[in-house]
């Protein structure tokens, strides 16, 4: 394999199918939604280091209602793209929230704004 493939097209293409916060409303809200679920796993890895961004966006998530298989893709590929952020980081934006009521409460606004899931 040489460093061209896949092409730009199939790189764009897997990535919007994979990996695309398309419908999450405006950029700062894209920013807020990554930079919080990274915050709060980076807390809880405190205490669990083997917490995933998964399980946190999961617990948040999937509290009641039921989800479409494309919401659930969209939320994996959230938190790889989570994960890939948090890479050789310990400190990340708060957004000013000051609590984890008023951050989990910004992530699940965004969440339910997801259009069209």
């Amino acid at each position: 394999m040489d460093i061209w493939e896949p092409d730009y097209a199939e790189l764009k293409e897997i990535y919007e199918e994979y990996f695309s916060l398309k419908y999450a409303c405006s950029l700062e809200d894209k920013f807020a939604l990554i930079g919080l679920i990274c915050y709060l796993t980076n807390k809880l890895r405190l205490k669990n280091p083997d917490i995933t961004c998964w399980e946190v966006i999961a617990k948040i998530a999937f509290k009641e209602g039921s989800y479409t298989d494309e919401y659930v893709k969209n939320l994996r590929g959230l938190s790889i793209i989570c994960e890939d952020f948090m890479y050789g980081i310990t400190k990340f934006p708060t957004f000013g929230f000051k609590t984890d009521k008023e951050i989990l409460n910004k992530i699940k606004e965004v969440l339910h704004n997801w259009v069209p899931f």
